[in-house]
């Protein structure tokens, strides 16, 4: 059987979409780690694979590691791709209980049997178990995701959820975990966080990353001359962060002290979030998990901006650079605004 997914896209010689090799397939999670399959005659070779098997094999088809989001959303295809190791971990977790649901309601034995309505009754009976509005655009964007992929890997349209489907809003008043950390707050959680996890904290805090962030920090994503350090976020997205004062008294020395290639900070970011829930457990602090350090950032810039005489909408488009954002209205989230009198 040809190597290769089925795409329109080049491919190498050996079949193999440009962007999906065996380096780039190492970074999906471990249990799709699987070589690429041409799906188109994969049931008349194979026989019928289960709808796990089938539903790893159309968003695999759709995965591309290393394409930039923001490239694909100028040219109108950010819909039909995945770029993330994550976003790919999660969807498929989520099409493969959708799946598994349709089966037992439907007794569906392929995905090509999906029909709008299923994908609608699913997300209400999620909305029926108090799932999050979080949580259910994730589901739905995983479930429009998953007909790109169908179409992909097996050749057929398939829609999977009505295109007029209507989901809770999601507001700051239901948003889990949202808020900053007070200064002193900050300072005991990161005095009581030891190690790699304490020294990304101290990142996290004092440059507004994500803990994802932090932990990958390398030597050379410090320049220590110019003083910032530079940062590949969400989508592919490059920021530069200026380097405080209150990193230069240990950062040079941790720079230096590290073989170029290696991580700053020899930690998961996992290992990260439990030490920060055990250290808010012990001090008595409301838990905003690790995301709090970066809301503290924001918080601390946009307060010292405007004693600077910058603006409200100035400040918040400096924070929102900061941050790794495209849009000023996501800083809200951060930063709420005033009440209006």
């Amino acid at each position: 059987m040809p190597c290769g997914v089925y795409s329109s896209h080049p491919t190498t010689e050996s079949g193999e979409p440009v962007g999906l090799n065996a380096r780039t397939l190492r970074s999906a999670p471990k249990c799709h780690r699987i070589a690429p399959v041409r799906a188109r005659g994969v049931f008349r070779l194979m026989g019928a694979p289960s709808l796990k098997r089938q539903v790893e094999l159309a968003l695999v088809s759709i995965f591309r590691p290393g394409w930039k989001r923001h490239e694909l959303k100028k040219r109108g295809e950010a819909d039909r791709w995945i770029t993330s190791a994550g976003v790919l971990r999660c969807y498929m977790g989520h099409c493969n209980r959708f799946a598994e649901w349709a089966r037992r309601r439907y007794g569906i034995r392929f995905l090509r049997q999906i029909e709008p309505h299923m994908g609608a009754e699913y997300l209400e009976e999620l909305k029926a178990d108090k799932k999050s509005c979080y949580t259910l655009p994730a589901v739905r964007a995983a479930l429009r995701k998953l007909r790109w992929g169908i179409k992909q890997a097996f050749g057929v349209w398939v829609e999977t959820v009505p295109e007029d489907l209507k989901l809770p809003k999601r507001t700051l008043q239901v948003r889990k975990q949202a808020g900053a950390y007070s200064p002193e707050e900050a300072r005991a959680i990161m005095a009581a966080v030891k190690g790699p996890a304490g020294f990304a904290l101290r990142v996290q805090y004092y440059l507004g990353l994500r803990v994802s962030e932090a932990v990958k920090l390398r030597p050379e994503n410090v320049d220590l001359e110019a003083g910032i350090v530079r940062v590949k976020g969400k989508g592919g997205r490059l920021r530069e962060v200026p380097i405080p004062a209150e990193l230069l008294p240990w950062l040079p020395d941790l720079v230096a002290a590290t073989p170029p290639g290696q991580r700053l900070f020899p930690v998961a970011a996992r290992r990260v979030q439990e030490a920060v829930r055990k250290a808010c457990l012990q001090a008595g602090i409301s838990p905003h998990g690790t995301h709090g350090f970066r809301h503290s950032y924001a918080v601390n810039l946009y307060e010292e901006l405007r004693s600077q005489g910058m603006s409200d909408r100035q400040a918040r488009a400096v924070v929102t650079q900061r941050l790794g954002h495209n849009r000023i209205r996501v800083t809200v989230a951060y930063v709420p605004r005033p009440p209006r009198r």
